[in-house]
């Protein structure tokens, strides 16, 4: 992901009046168009896919699977309601299992864990955390079940958050990571019981 700002004159070697150098860190404003749409054309972030054995890209799909609010208001007022989604423009804490892409959308996008078909980029299901992630997700297996967790931020502090599928014998038995948009258990770090990291089955 690329974007352009305006010159803020805190960098005197550069003489543009836009440049990316002033869209890093929060330096400037980010360059729209009138009407309010940035100036670079959608999608705005992508996850990305390669086929290691071709050199080729496998696929490629908008990240987050959806369209930031204010994008989606000045499409209103465009009176542009079926456009596909833009992508989220933010940087994904991303995490690869057998069958699955685990995504987050970063500290600059909503709090929520995204689940992708790896072999298609399917936009599977996606579940609320209690705030965005600070890291990438991590898996470990305790018990014969598989959990993925994150570090997310939050006042007074940060914790960490892991998801599950129920237990086995209840509702979901037998279904893959996400595949039957089951209710997922989540328990905090201070709740999560001592475990011996195991190797990964999804």
């Amino acid at each position: 992901m690329n974007r352009v700002a305006k010159n803020n004159g805190s960098d005197p070697l550069v003489k543009d009046d836009y440049s990316n150098m002033f869209a890093r860190a929060g330096g400037g404003q980010p360059a729209t168009l009138p009407g309010g749409l940035p100036l670079l054309a959608p999608p705005y972030n992508v996850l990305t896919a390669y086929d290691m054995n071709k050199g080729e890209i496998a696929w490629q799909v908008p990240n987050g699977a959806a369209t930031p609010q204010n994008i989606k208001d000045v499409f209103a007022k465009l009176g542009l309601n079926d456009v596909p989604p833009t992508g989220i423009p933010s940087q994904s804490g991303l995490m690869v299992t057998k069958t699955m892409l685990f995504g987050t959308e970063g500290s600059g996008g909503r709090p929520l864990l995204h689940a992708y078909d790896k072999k298609t980029g399917e936009h599977i299901a996606e579940v609320t955390m209690p705030a965005t992630s600070s890291g990438v997700p991590m898996t470990y297996m305790y018990q014969n079940r598989q959990f993925v967790v994150l570090a997310v931020g939050g006042q007074p502090a940060g914790q960490l958050v892991a998801f599950a599928l129920p237990v086995p014998g209840g509702a979901g038995r037998g279904a893959t990571w996400w595949s039957q948009r089951a209710l997922l258990m989540r328990t905090t770090a201070a709740r999560r019981p001592p475990h011996t990291p195991g190797p990964v089955s999804s």
